[in-house]
């Protein structure tokens, strides 16, 4: 079998496919995946996971270690 040899503008063509797949699967996305991909909404899901790790911490410490404290 011979070598393959592709055409000068091979690479160019395919990455041009690729891009228009991407943009046809980007314009099919639902509005939920286009909001959660966002940077304001991923800064905003991170704020929120520290104040709810922070708030559960401050729930174990009280119903745990504090009632012990005090007996």
């Amino acid at each position: 079998m011979s070598q393959f040899e592709p055409s000068d503008d091979f690479v160019d063509k395919v990455m041009l496919e690729v891009r228009e797949y991407e943009r046809s699967q980007e314009a099919t996305a639902p509005l939920w995946f286009k909001i959660a991909d966002s940077t304001a909404a991923k800064w905003a899901m991170s704020i929120v996971g520290v104040l709810l790790g922070s708030w559960n911490i401050i729930r174990l410490y009280l119903s745990i270690l504090a009632s012990a404290a005090c007996h």
